[in-house]
């Protein structure tokens, strides 16, 4: 498994149809970054805006147990889901069931994964 991570970019705001934040903070700096792109196409949002269970508010897992983590992870996969059926309609399959996150070998530290 190889994960790549990276900054928004302007070319990101003229690219994708959505550009989905994990929280307030990353959603000002977005919207800010937005504002500096003529051709914005990309409908800027917060993820968790998608959870059908209205859990709005991520509490970080970083200090938290094993279950705080997994209580993130399945919000996540909440919301995920949510959003697909709002792009995709709901005439298309259902999101498959959703399986149990792998280590990667990088994330020594986190406990999810010791």
């Amino acid at each position: 498994m190889s994960h790549i991570a990276r900054q928004v970019t302007k070319e990101d705001f003229a690219t994708f149809d959505y550009i989905l934040c994990t929280d307030e903070s990353n959603l000002r700096g977005v919207n800010r970054k937005s504002n500096q792109v003529k051709n914005c196409r990309a409908k800027i949002e917060l993820l968790w805006s998608y959870d059908p269970q209205k859990q709005l508010i991520i509490e970080d897992p970083y200090y938290g147990n094993d279950a705080d983590f997994e209580a993130i992870y399945q919000q996540g996969v909440r919301c995920c889901r949510a959003f697909l059926e709002k792009v995709r309609g709901p005439s298309r399959p259902a999101v498959a069931q959703a399986r149990p996150p792998r280590p990667c070998g990088k994330c020594q530290q986190c406990p999810l994964f010791s």
